[in-house]
């Protein structure tokens, strides 16, 4: 009888601690997703660092000539940016075949914004595949290479669950630095303003004569999403000296960011497992 109980007992603690464990799986699943496509974005950005190190001085000079053809030709051709880029009507589907020119495997450049601690692989086109795994360069707007008479426009998901993305770009103000790194080198833009814009204001994705512009476009409210918000930066020098400090990333600061919307409840978890094992060791003495 005594046997049975103990069987019982056993098997009702069994039942919750599988219990609790899959409720933290559950809870715990958008921030183990998003650690792992967090890795797998730097890992591509490393990936398009160590191919733009590799690549011949050649090679990089016709890359970079076709992709500045390219941008002079948007001044004089009637091309405009596609819309909206999270619309599903303008969807494009493949890699878009205007950015091959600057391409390195598969990836057209990286934007690192320190103010966020986030670094990205960019892609050409903003179709879902590319939006739902870095950051995505508008079709129909000037490629990433700087020069006067350009404005880039690069796009990504912001509140995704399994993602972070530009979740934090609503933090990025007027004044702070974001950079990008090309087949044109280490670029520096200084944010000049941040908008909220309807979806089909494409109006404020043009080119302004005479300056050298990147635009940083998300879906805004969060979680809402019926506007887009714009963080618009203009090139900027950035003395070699400070510019390692300006673009440093510190993991603790990188993890942090990852972290931030559950650190209550880690801590609440490591104090509930301390309570425990303080308890336990309370009842072992007992026993002894």
């Amino acid at each position: 009888m005594i046997k049975k109980d103990k069987n019982k007992k056993n098997k009702i603690r069994l039942g919750v601690v599988l219990l609790f464990l899959s409720g933290l799986i559950v809870l715990f699943y958008p921030l183990i997703s998003r650690t792992y496509y967090d890795y797998r974005g730097n890992e591509e950005a490393n990936h398009y660092q160590e191919g733009l190190v590799q690549i011949s001085t050649t090679e990089a000079e016709e890359k970079l000539q076709l992709g500045h053809a390219y941008n002079q030709a948007l001044l004089t051709a009637d091309v405009t940016p596609l819309g909206d880029p999270f619309s599903e009507e303008e969807k494009v589907e493949g890699v878009a075949a205007y950015a091959e020119s600057i391409e390195i495997r598969e990836k057209i450049g990286v934007l690192t914004i320190p103010k966020i601690n986030m670094k990205f692989p960019i892609f050409a086109g903003t179709h879902e595949d590319v939006l739902q795994q870095g950051v995505g360069h508008l079709e129909g707007t000037s490629l990433p290479i700087g020069g006067l008479n350009t404005n880039s426009i690069l796009t990504a998901h912001r509140g995704l669950a399994e993602n972070k993305l530009f979740t934090d770009l609503d933090q990025v103000n007027v004044g702070d630095l974001f950079f990008l790194e090309t087949i044109a080198g280490q670029l520096a833009y200084k944010v000049i303003e941040t908008k909220v814009i309807e979806p089909t204001e494409i109006e404020a994705l043009k080119i302004e004569k005479n300056q050298d512009l990147v635009t940083l476009l998300t879906c805004t409210p969060f979680m809402v999403n019926t506007h887009r918000l714009l963080v618009i930066g203009e090139r900027t020098e950035v003395p070699e000296e400070e510019k390692e400090e300006a673009m440093a990333i510190r993991w603790w600061e990188h993890l942090y960011s990852l972290i931030r919307e559950y650190i209550w409840i880690i801590l609440g978890l490591a104090a509930l497992l301390l309570v425990l094992f303080i308890r336990s060791l309370w009842k072992a003495k007992g026993r002894d």
